[in-house]
């Protein structure tokens, strides 16, 4: 507990809880937006959010609300080399965040 000194120990989970969440938050509606953008590009034949991007803001985060937009939208839902990608970043993103609940918490 590196910032142990800082916080009491309940304020120091409290804190920690809402950051994650905070941030959980904001990447999903960005990459929710990026979703939407591409769907809307894609129906005018315009150019589009590349996949890398996409899959960029699922690592920093926005996972959450890549598949909520994906499923909502309908968008990026059959191609299997994507949703390969997605379903790597997801986990990369669950075993950060246990390792930061585990360094709060323990």
């Amino acid at each position: 507990m590196a910032w142990a000194w800082l916080y009491p120990a309940g304020m120091m989970m409290i804190w920690s809880l809402v950051i994650l969440t905070g941030w959980l938050t904001a990447a999903s509606a960005v990459v929710g937006i990026m979703y939407g953008y591409d769907k809307w590009r894609a129906s005018r034949d315009g150019w589009r959010v590349s996949e890398r991007a996409l899959h960029i803001g699922e690592l920093m985060g926005g996972w959450p609300g890549a598949l909520i937009a994906g499923r909502w939208l309908r968008h990026k839902t059959y191609k299997r080399s994507f949703r390969l990608i997605r379903a790597f970043c997801i986990i990369i993103n669950l075993l950060i965040i246990a390792g930061v609940i585990a360094f709060v918490y323990v």
